[in-house]
């Protein structure tokens, strides 16, 4: 009988031993420092795969966990700007900078978010144009440089200035030719801290048999935009015509119904966009006054345009769509091979009963005719000509593509 009392209070002290160990293990691994050490090896997992979603939601519950420690938020607001979340970054550290007021590596890390620049591309290769638009917090300006190498062993960015040397950035940068592209970006804040140099390395190699790019001569196309800016004459688009045998094409000036076809060379009337896949840039004229409006385009050999007093256009850059509106009338086109091509006729007229609106010379209601239109001028994408450079500014850039 003692025998088993004994045998009974060596099992029950076993069996505490083993529930205080057990007990031990779990209020172990529940500290604080243990789930953190975990959850960070499950972060900088997600991380790695670059899953930021889930690897801020893991860093996130750290912090409620623990949330004076200054590393987790220096590590979140990392991922936050591999996420491209810069606004939510400097967010954080600002928070953060009030809960650790002395932690000087945050302070440091604020101060940097203020200056960083966002891409809008990753750095790849691509078979097409590449835009890219940098982004800093407000206030800051944004420096780059773009280099290139490879078949064409020139730079080919819409700002005039761009080309190994440094320029503040103004609009998006445009890569269009083939090579190799890097380029150097950085922010510069209010006090003049100058944020960390970053590099972008784009490979273009455009498909042939999209672009043509062998049968593109730069020289031609240049010289024949430039000779009409200064006054030259271009052919009117011939969409309008029949294809008559005996068609005569037409050409002018975007200056003839100007006062004596005089050229203010410093008025603010030129832009140019990228409507097609050619790899050349369309140039849009919009007069004094938003009376003449012009939209050229480099079509087989020589420019064709449309315009005129009481014209006006909208389009979608990259991908050869505009609407140009005249008195009643409402063409949907394209450039082609040939010219601008007519791809819907949207018009008006006055009858006996009242107007009446027709479709490719169909027969439609008033809110039919409205919807048609409605698809392309409530696309946020279209835009109108806005003049932006002066003769010699348009020229200048138009040389240095």
């Amino acid at each position: 009988m003692e025998k088993k009392s004994n045998l009974v209070l060596i099992i029950s002290i076993v069996t505490a031993i083993l529930l205080a160990v057990l007990v031990g293990m779990i209020v172990f691994f529940n500290l604080p420092a243990q789930r953190i050490r975990r959850m960070l090896k499950t972060a900088n997992k997600f991380i790695a795969e670059e899953n930021y979603d889930e690897a801020i939601l893991t860093l996130q519950r750290m912090l409620e966990i623990d949330p004076k420690n200054e590393n987790l938020y220096l590590r979140l607001a990392d991922v936050y700007e591999k996420n491209g979340d810069i606004d939510k970054e400097i967010k954080l550290l600002q928070e953060a900078a009030e809960v650790l007021p002395e932690a000087v590596n945050l302070s440091d890390a604020l101060e940097q978010a203020y200056t960083k620049v966002t891409i809008s591309e990753r750095q790849g290769t691509y078979k097409d144009p590449v835009s890219l638009a940098l982004d800093a917090p407000e206030d800051r300006k944004i420096y780059y440089m773009v280099t290139c190498t490879g078949e064409d062993n020139v730079n080919s960015a819409d700002d005039s200035a761009t080309g190994n040397k440094e320029n503040e950035y103004i609009e998006p940068i445009t890569l269009d030719r083939n090579g190799e592209y890097s380029i150097e970006y950085y922010a510069v804040s209010k006090n003049g801290y100058e944020g960390e140099h970053k590099t972008a390395t784009y490979v273009i190699e455009l498909d042939e048999s999209k672009y043509n790019v062998n049968e593109i001569d730069d020289g031609a196309w240049k010289q024949a935009y430039i000779d009409v800016i200064n006054g030259g004459q271009f052919r009117y688009a011939t969409y309008f015509d029949n294809e008559s045998d005996d068609y005569e094409p037409y050409y002018g000036s975007v200056y003839e119904s100007e006062s004596g076809g005089y050229i203010d060379p410093e008025a603010k009337v030129w832009n140019y966009t990228y409507i097609n896949e050619d790899g050349i840039p369309e140039i849009t004229y919009d007069g004094p006054d938003n009376y003449d409006t012009y939209l050229l385009s480099y079509i087989d050999g020589e420019v064709q345009g449309l315009g005129g007093g009481k014209w006006s256009f909208i389009s979608k850059p990259g991908l050869n769509l505009m609407i140009c509106y005249s008195p009643r009338n409402s063409d949907v086109l394209k450039i082609g091979a040939k010219g601008f091509e007519l791809t819907q006729n949207l018009y008006s007229s006055r009858g006996p009963e009242g107007e009446l609106y027709y479709n490719d010379d169909v027969e439609i209601t008033e809110d039919q005719y409205e919807s048609a239109l409605s698809q392309y001028e409530n696309d946020p994408e279209m835009n109108y000509p806005e003049g932006k450079y002066s003769t010699r500014e348009i020229i200048e850039i138009i040389n240095n593509m």
